[in-house]
């Protein structure tokens, strides 16, 4: 415990994730690391476990303010102009007063990926307090949607496409 505080790697409150397990140190002992989990849960992992396999320290880094980046994933059909739905959508959450996003960096709306049917976008925002991270995406989720209702741009319903042959006795004899 002590080998962790020393090289200031982490300490009680900063927000790690090991593995599956995320949250918040809340005990450093010679033996092992306390993590308060978002479910309520308390996990104690062995010291030699954090000295031995990489594990990431959430939201820190030097001289600046905690914040860590979220994505906020949404679909759009491609009828409508990537600029178009992006536009709608940074807007509108620039413009928003959300509790826990950072006013800097801004937050940005990016289109991601093409699929079969639509196009794959994100919001990127910046979170202040890391126990807040669903609450906070479902918010951005409730802008988003309202941006697109306001711009008249529906999000995508998934879209396949079936080729059905009506076997004969003429095509079974080919």
């Amino acid at each position: 415990g002590l080998a962790l505080q020393m090289d200031n790697s982490i300490g009680v409150g900063d927000w790690i994730k090991v593995g599956d397990i995320s949250g918040k140190v809340s005990e450093i002992r010679w033996r092992y690391t306390a993590v308060e989990t978002r479910n309520w849960e308390t996990v104690v992992i062995p010291n030699s476990q954090l000295l031995k396999n990489p594990f990431m320290v959430l939201g820190r880094r030097s001289a600046k303010p905690v914040q860590l980046r979220r994505w906020v994933w949404f679909n759009i059909d491609f009828r409508w102009a990537p600029q178009q739905v992006i536009d709608a959508v940074i807007g509108a959450i620039q413009r928003a007063e959300i509790p826990n996003m950072a006013a800097d960096p801004k937050p940005s709306c990016v289109l991601m990926d093409f699929t079969d049917s639509y196009g794959k976008y994100a919001v990127r925002y910046w979170l202040t307090d890391l126990f807040v991270d669903d609450p906070t995406d479902s918010e951005v989720r409730a802008h988003i949607y309202a941006a697109l209702r306001r711009a008249g741009i529906p999000l995508s319903v998934p879209a396949h496409s079936i080729f059905l042959t009506k076997e004969t006795r003429r095509r079974k004899n080919r």
